[in-house]
């Protein structure tokens, strides 16, 4: 999945996009629609309870559509938005812009980043040498969240809730990886 999100090698070569993925609710699996990836650093301080944290750059919006899908890569420092259709092999559905709803290609709009589900791949780092690299997945009806996406004003703003690490850190240390 890294080289999906960061490196793209696959992209590049036309082929790839692992960004479907299945959430475990408790009793089942159900398929994820509607999903935003945002990666990052986080350094926990321990002995201080707090710490400090770094957003990659880019954020990944995934949406399956009846016959296609679309990755959409937004990029906060230039605002920049790329988006790539994922169709059925051999068929290149040339004109598969203007079937996506939410988009204005002419207007440089893309889909919105307020999503049903959000996944935070991340890497922490404690005080104590433990590092961890990991997958969270969080539906946006989950209480508490700690990455949510808001619309202020027209624009759309994310706010991150440090206070989630402590207990991420505890249930990653108390997994033994």
């Amino acid at each position: 999945m890294s080289d999906e999100v960061l490196d793209k090698n696959n992209q590049q070569k036309r082929f790839g996009y692992a960004y479907e993925i299945l959430f475990f609710d408790g009793e089942r699996f159900k398929y994820v629609d509607n999903i935003l990836y945002r990666t990052l650093d986080i350094f926990y301080d321990i002995d201080k309870d707090g710490g400090k944290y770094l957003f990659y750059p880019l954020a990944y919006k995934y949406r399956s559509f009846d016959y296609f899908s679309v990755v959409q890569t937004f990029d906060f420092n230039t605002g920049a938005i790329v988006l790539d259709a994922i169709t059925p092999v051999f068929d290149q559905m040339l004109d598969v812009l203007p079937l996506i709803p939410g988009i204005d290609v002419s207007k440089s709009k893309g889909l919105s980043l307020i999503s049903d589900f959000y996944c935070l791949f991340l890497r922490l780092d404690a005080s104590d040498h433990s590092s961890f690299t990991a997958s969270v997945v969080f539906p946006s009806s989950q209480p508490n969240l700690p990455l949510v996406v808001k619309n202020v004003e027209g624009k759309e703003i994310f706010e991150f809730k440090f206070a989630f690490i402590p207990s991420l850190y505890q249930q990653l240390k108390s997994l033994g990886i």
